[in-house]
């Protein structure tokens, strides 16, 4: 195997926040993907997104490209990450695959290795396919672990973020010199030991008269969002059903503990298809903080997909206002009323202001 800066590495990933732009917007992911491409020769992802996402391959820096998958569906784009990881490995001397999760990509990296003979790394961040919890969230998952598990054994590495998830998988006979224990934690650690919010308290709040301040934040990990959750009242986690909001998410967490009163978190799953939907991303989220963190976060909100937020952009319009009865509009008055209720002084504006 390769040492050091020579390394070419293979990523098969779902961190399509990294086609975003501007790159502010990207949170700490773009920060930690060019720090480990700093480290190696090359680093090429290959990322899981929708056609009709409309992204296309971009070069992040020197030694870092980032390629979408584009499938029409999720089985397609896990079909079209194989195909393109196959033409690359034929191009370019590959020395390790990354996997960012056991079941899919894992798979996907498992075929490759056989194929090719290249180790493969997985990581194993957030939800165990050992957790009993995870197991029987719902009947698919039985399934899916056994994939996982079988991914794991086969695994040449495997990358987890806490000592927890290391005992379970040493329980279940994976050998220890296997697995490496690497936290998600912020690039810039030392930043974060600063924050204390007196900076963004002092030049917001002291010097306006506004009656309520909401700051829309970037997602990710960043001193800015640190400081700013330090001086609000409600902090509200938005998450979907992407493995990297979840992964994401779940960092967001666990940094913040060390900083603030946990309970001022509260969880918002944005773009489901149903109610049920949403609480069953919000259990995926709560299994991994309730194990590992101690913490389960009350749920404020769940808002489902609509065709109407896209129409709303493009005629420039508010979508409460112009469709008051979209199941979408009532489940945003919904969690304004509970975020009015629980930081308002006065409740009797409370419907007034959510209207």
């Amino acid at each position: 195997m390769q040492k050091g800066n020579k390394l070419n590495i293979l990523s098969l990933s779902y961190a399509k926040e990294l086609f975003m732009s501007p790159p502010e917007a990207l949170g700490d992911t773009l920060i930690r993907t060019l720090a480990y491409s700093e480290k190696v020769n090359s680093l090429t992802l290959i990322i899981h997104t929708l056609r009709k996402e409309k992204f296309r391959m971009k070069q992040l820096s020197s030694n870092c490209t980032i390629i979408p998958s584009n499938g029409i569906n999720r089985p397609h784009s896990l079909l079209k990450i194989y195909m393109i990881a196959n033409r690359i490995i034929k191009n370019e001397n590959i020395s390790i695959i990354q996997c960012q999760e056991p079941i899919f990509t894992g798979f996907i990296g498992l075929l490759l290795k056989k194929k090719y003979s290249i180790p493969i790394n997985v990581l194993l961040y957030g939800g165990n396919i050992y957790d009993k919890y995870w197991l029987n969230q719902r009947k698919l998952n039985k399934y899916f672990a056994s994939i996982g598990r079988y991914v794991i054994k086969k695994a040449d590495s495997i990358q987890v973020e806490a000592s927890l998830i290391k005992e379970s998988l040493i329980e279940n006979h994976i050998p220890e010199n296997k697995i490496v224990i690497k936290p998600m934690v912020p690039n810039n650690l030392d930043d974060f030991n600063k924050a204390n919010g007196d900076d963004i308290r002092e030049q917001i709040i002291k010097k306006t008269n506004y009656d309520y301040i909401i700051f829309d934040t970037p997602a990710g990990l960043n001193n800015i969002n640190v400081e700013l959750a330090l001086i609000s009242d409600l902090n509200c986690l938005v998450i979907t059903d992407e493995p990297t909001s979840l992964l994401d998410g779940y960092a967001l967490i666990k940094v913040l503990r060390e900083y603030m009163d946990i309970d001022k978190i509260k969880l918002i799953v944005n773009n489901t298809i149903d109610y049920d939907d949403g609480s069953d991303i919000a259990t995926k989220m709560n299994l991994a903080t309730e194990k590992f963190l101690g913490f389960k976060a009350e749920v404020i909100g769940i808002i489902p997909y609509s065709r109407i937020v896209r129409q709303s952009i493009i005629k420039q319009e508010i979508f409460v206002q112009t469709d008051p009865d979209e199941e979408i509009s009532q489940a945003i008055r919904e969690f304004c009323r509970f975020i009015f209720q629980r930081t308002s002084k006065t409740f009797h504006h409370t419907n007034e202001i959510v209207n």
